[in-house]
């Protein structure tokens, strides 16, 4: 319900944003009075406002750099330890195809979740693609996935197995890894995560981890320029490297 103080509008400020003031108002209090507290005129005031900037510039909770945070991940070596454990799983085998395309593609797991037939261009040609579009990014920016040999081995099987798609139902039909009796109508995250867990990588290592490690064995390789490669993950220009490359470069 509205009530309380007024806002600039005319109306009242709710519960919820009266409490967003108090904690977003604050640090910028204590700034205000460390540097002097009110000013007298337009020009003070302009001066004051800088003081208050400088001020949350050498904030300790605004300059303390925040530790990077890896996922947990397979380790290179364990590889093939992993894909020989992967095929002797007795999971349903869409979600041990779900988790290799995963893999492979260097995808976050919402991209192949939702991944849809559509989105795939010259797949009998000689540039196969995976054209994912910004709606349905995590960055809100189309992404594009070079597709190689194996992939297309596994969109086959995929395919194969798809009873939806080959009865024409359209609205299951359409995804990669469509499932009937789920609202999202398509494989649960927990799917993908449960195959490792079953194979001792409970905490240990995530889906999501398998991220990091494509872009710390791409990246130690020294074959691919490190903006390549984070165009490949569909990462941002900025701030995001140092918690999926955990390659030590001299």
């Amino acid at each position: 319900a509205l009530g309380g103080r007024a806002n600039i509008l005319g109306g009242r400020f709710s519960a919820a944003q009266q409490r967003f003031r108090r904690r977003a108002g604050r640090p910028l209090k204590r700034a205000f009075h460390a540097t002097g507290g009110k000013a007298k005129d337009d020009q003070q005031g302009g001066e004051h406002a800088a003081s208050v900037l400088e001020y949350l510039k050498r904030s300790p909770a605004l300059t303390k750099a925040r530790p990077v945070k890896h996922h947990p991940k397979v380790a290179a070596k364990d590889l093939p330890a992993f894909f020989t454990k992967l095929n002797a799983d007795g999971a349903e085998r869409m979600s041990h195809l779900a988790l290799r395309w995963t893999v492979l593609t260097m995808v976050r797991t919402q991209e192949t979740r939702f991944a849809e037939w559509d989105e795939f261009e010259d797949l009998d040609g000689p540039n196969p693609m995976w054209r994912i579009s910004p709606e349905r990014m995590k960055m809100r920016s189309e992404h594009l996935v070079p597709l190689p040999r194996q992939a297309l081995d596994l969109l086959q099987e995929i395919n194969d197995i798809n009873l939806y798609r080959k009865a024409g139902n359209v609205k299951l039909g359409r995804f990669l890894f469509p499932v009937a009796y789920t609202k999202s109508r398509v494989i649960s995250n927990n799917r993908m995560l449960d195959i490792m867990y079953r194979m001792g990588l409970r905490g240990k290592a995530t889906v999501h981890g398998f991220r990091g490690l494509a872009s710390t064995v791409l990246n130690e390789s020294g074959l691919f320029e490190p903006d390549w490669i984070e165009c490949q993950l569909a990462h941002q220009p900025r701030g995001v490297r140092a918690a999926y490359n955990s390659a030590r470069h001299q």
